[in-house]
């Protein structure tokens, strides 16, 4: 329903700033749900066209480079040829959207390039680094520390990397974070990533205590 009125408005007045973020920001959220890549490829394709024309009218829009990186990585999703070239695309997005607002999305761009080089395959094969993820992960705590997935992000990449050390020091800290954003960060569009959260956090709790 959301992605369909923001079509709506979009196909309306397709030249305005507020309604194209809208739509490519939908467009992206409604990809995430797609059961085929035919549909997922589609709709981020809307996305990436909303948000290449929200550049065209505001080159220094934040949001406009932020979320043609989200849809660019949701029509990645549906490549077995080509992949690189979108996701080197990403990267170009995200920087850009980085460099004009680097709180956009609570440090979004910065955590998007983390998760990027964090679970992409290294080189040659793709774009993949461990001390890029690293840079970014931490970039976007210390931009946005109240925001629970930037911790969350960083402490499951210390986890994969079998840095629990980190992960033990930083368990008070954290749950400090989550409890104080559990106040800010209410409502129904905020139930979703709760779940999600909460989910997480039990995990990298229950990994914490393991040797």
């Amino acid at each position: 329903l959301a992605f369909s009125n923001a079509q709506k408005q979009y196909l309306t007045n397709p030249a305005d700033p507020a309604i194209l973020t809208a739509y490519a920001r939908t467009a992206f959220d409604w990809a995430e749900f797609a059961k085929r890549d035919q549909d997922r490829a589609h709709t981020a394709q809307e996305g990436i066209k909303a948000a290449r024309r929200m550049i065209e009218i505001a080159p220094n829009s934040a949001a406009g480079h932020y979320y043609l990186g989200l849809n660019l990585g949701q029509l990645a999703q549906t490549k077995t040829m080509g992949a690189l070239a979108i996701l080197n695309e990403m990267v170009s997005a995200w920087e850009a959207s980085a460099k004009i607002d680097p709180h956009y999305d609570y440090a979004g761009a910065n955590r998007s390039l983390g998760l990027l080089y964090f679970a992409a395959p290294g080189w040659p094969v793709s774009v993949g680094s461990k001390a890029k993820a690293a840079v970014h992960l931490e970039k976007a705590v210390a931009l946005e520390p109240g925001y629970p997935d930037n911790q969350l992000c960083l402490m499951e990449a210390w986890l994969k990397w079998n840095q629990r050390g980190k992960l033990r020091e930083n368990l008070e800290k954290v749950a400090g974070v989550l409890a104080a954003a559990r106040k800010t960060l209410t409502g129904e569009m905020w139930e979703e990533s709760w779940i999600l959260w909460d989910s997480r956090w039990q995990e990298l709790q229950t990994a914490a205590k393991g040797k």
